[in-house]
């Protein structure tokens, strides 16, 4: 298994045209309620108490209106099957009948950046049940202009960071149909089991099982439970040149993007803790070719799954070579089947066994009780997700995509940083996430300014043209 699965999309992905026909098991599927896989009905009860929302954030320029968003919203909640399902209930399953439309809402940009502020609104907000299905959009617009900001939100329990692309890639098909006034009819999507039911024998019987070690996190500025906590994102856009170079700079070293991000990342966190110490650093696994059968990219949900590896990073550390230890480690950690815990999955089957009423007591335990007093956070003090270059046209007739974010809440996980990066028409769009007050904003500033700089350094490049904000948009 190549190194190439550090990204959570393969550079041979292909993506379907929205309007080719696909196996219809729509009647099937109304008639049918799927249960839950362990990991969904853990995911989807975090999402419950607004934690790892799952966010995608576009700026895109093109001539949009309620219409267009609705009968585009309407497309592909007809073509994803998980699009259509609500749970009603804490501990509930997924339930397909009643569901309601796809909800969104419009809000009036008053300043640049109020889309920033849309997209940090909704990673702090609770999830409660209902009949609305689990995903909703957000429109930031004056009404006047053709730029616009679009927020796809939606719970991690149907959907990962392919789904999000799969889902810009199918809304703005479906708004330029609308714009055109084309016949969209396009029918569901075979409804496909959790990730749990897809795990194939071999992967089982090759997993090593994974000691946790302790290692070190990012320095706590102030201890707060999750409930007094807010999750905070920040954005850079890397311009194509640069990350010409840089890809080129990774292939000379023998290394990856992947790696060089990890190395950076690594090295910035010295700009926040003085100490030598192990770091923990978590990469996500696109696992979607390894189950049986193997999961195409043109279908929603989650299946991914992490890494932890840990690293030493000194003042005095080479960054190529600190780029190739990560992606060594990683690799290995790949080979030996580190990404799946059988007897993790056990216990999360064992549990999602029990019947619904006893599982909505114990998440209204959890919310209640436990919940609140995790002061800490996760073992990790980085997580870095890498989606790859994304394998589509930006340019949807009228409608372009100037720059995409991804990235999930992080109130939960306390002291660390959540890097998310995929690459868009050649330019590299980061989202750095945190959660305050565990990391406070002028630290985490400080933390950019310091991995911008060993990129810089790392191509030998004394100018790195990053903006807050979209290319072209002088934010």
């Amino acid at each position: 298994m190549s190194a190439d699965k550090h990204t959570l999309v393969d550079a041979k992905g292909k993506i379907p045209p929205l309007t080719q026909d696909q196996p219809s098991s729509f009647t099937r599927v109304l008639a049918e309620e799927r249960r839950m896989g362990p990991c969904e009905r853990l995911l989807q009860s975090l999402y419950a108490q607004g934690i790892f929302v799952t966010l995608s954030g576009l700026l895109i320029s093109g001539p949009l209106d309620e219409r267009i968003l609705r009968q585009a919203l309407a497309v592909i909640q007809r073509r994803h099957p998980l699009l259509r399902v609500h749970v009603p209930r804490p501990g509930h399953d997924f339930v397909t009948e009643g569901t309601e439309p796809i909800p969104f809402r419009v809000v009036q940009r008053d300043s640049p950046d109020r889309w920033k502020m849309a997209i940090e609104e909704e990673l702090n907000r609770a999830n409660p049940c209902g009949r609305h299905p689990l995903i909703r959009l957000v429109w930031v617009t004056d009404r006047q202009s053709t730029e616009h900001e679009i927020l796809m939100v939606m719970s991690h329990a149907i959907g990962d960071g392919i789904t999000t692309l799969l889902l810009v890639y199918d809304f703005l098909n479906a708004c330029q149909a609308a714009l055109q006034g084309t016949s969209n009819l396009t029918e569901s999507l075979e409804s496909l089991p959790p990730m749990e039911a897809l795990i194939p024998k071999w992967m089982k019987e090759k997993q090593t099982k994974v000691h946790q070690k302790a290692a070190g996190i990012l320095p706590i500025d102030q201890k707060a439970s999750p409930s007094k906590r807010r999750t905070r994102i920040l954005f850079r856009v890397i311009d194509a040149q640069f990350t010409k170079r840089l890809s080129a700079r990774c292939r000379e070293q023998g290394g990856t993007v992947h790696g060089a991000l990890c190395a950076a990342s690594l090295k910035a966190c010295r700009a926040l803790d003085t100490e030598d110490r192990e770091l923990g650093l978590s990469t996500n696994i696109n696992l979607r070719d390894w189950l049986e059968p193997p999961v195409p990219f043109f279908h929603v949900g989650t299946y991914i799954s992490s890494v932890t590896t840990h690293h030493l990073a000194t003042p005095a550390s080479d960054f190529w070579a600190l780029a190739r230890e990560v992606n060594s480690a990683v690799s290995q950690a790949i080979e030996r089947v580190q990404y799946l815990d059988v007897d993790q999955l056990k216990k999360w089957e064992k549990s999602s066994r029990v019947s619904l009423w006893f599982w909505g007591k114990i998440m209204r335990f959890a919310t209640r009780f436990v919940v609140p007093r995790i002061r800490a956070g996760r073992l990790q003090a980085l997580n870095v997700t890498n989606m790859g270059r994304v394998p589509y046209s930006l340019q949807f007739g009228p409608f372009k995509v100037k720059a995409a974010f991804g990235t999930s809440s992080q109130h939960l996980m306390g002291s660390s940083m959540q890097v998310s990066v995929g690459t868009f028409g050649g330019a590299m769009c980061f989202a750095f996430t945190y959660a305050e007050p565990i990391l406070h904003p002028a630290r985490a500033e400080k933390f950019i300014e310091a991995f911008e700089g060993e990129l810089r350094r790392a191509i030998g490049d004394e100018i790195l043209r990053a903006a807050v904000g979209a290319p072209d948009q002088g934010q």
